[in-house]
C-alpha cells in the first residue's frame, strides 16, 4: 500500500521506570518503518520484516532487526526527557504538507499524534485518576490500533 504516517511516542526501555522512556518520531515510509531516538535512528527496516502486536492496555510491541520494542503514545512526561525540537519540528512539518495535500490532519500537536495518507490520529494522553486511567487506556489502545493498521496495510505481521 505504501502509506505514509509519522508520529510521537515512547519507547519504553524498562517496563518499571518511567523515566527510562525514550521519546522517538516512529515513521512509515517507502515501505520502511523507522524509529528516530533523542540521538538517531534505533532501526530503520522494510515494513514487511517487522512484526506488531498490541497489548490489553495499549503498548504496541514491535519487533524490528531482531529487537523488541515497546512503544507507547505521549507527549511530554514528568519523568521521561523530552522531545527534541527536530523531533517535533519534523511531525509539524509533517502536518503541514499533509494539510497542504487535503489530508485531514489533528488540529494540533498533541500527545500521540499520528499524520498519514489514511489515517489522522491525535490523542490526547493526560489525567491521574480511575476515570482518566479507563480514558488513558482507551486512548492508548486507539493509537496502537491506529498503527497496527498502518503497519499491517504495507505487509507487517500483525497480531
Amino acid at each position: 500500500m505504501r502509506t505514509f504516517h509519522t508520529g510521537l511516542c515512547y519507547w519504553r526501555r524498562s517496563k518499571a521506570l518511567a523515566a527510562k522512556a525514550e521519546p522517538c518520531q516512529m515513521t512509515a515510509a517507502n515501505g520502511l518503518l523507522t524509529l528516530t531516538t533523542r540521538t538517531g535512528t534505533a532501526f530503520s527496516v522494510p515494513i514487511a520484516e517487522v512484526a506488531a502486536k498490541s497489548s490489553m492496555f495499549g503498548t504496541m510491541t514491535l519487533t524490528a532487526a531482531g529487537q523488541s520494542y515497546d512503544m507507547i503514545p505521549g507527549m511530554g512526561s514528568a519523568l521521561a526527557a523530552d522531545y527534541t525540537p527536530a523531533q517535533l519540528a519534523s511531525v509539524e512539518s509533517a502536518r503541514g504538507q499533509a494539510a497542504g495535500a487535503g489530508w485531514k490532519v489533528p488540529g494540533k500537536l498533541g500527545s500521540g499524534v499520528i499524520v498519514g495518507a489514511t489515517t489522522s490520529y491525535d490523542a490526547v494522553v493526560t489525567g491521574s485518576g480511575l476515570i482518566d486511567s479507563f480514558i488513558l487506556i482507551g486512548e492508548m489502545r486507539s493509537w496502537s490500533k491506529s498503527w497496527l493498521s498502518v503497519l499491517g496495510a504495507d505487509g507487517a505481521k500483525v497480531g
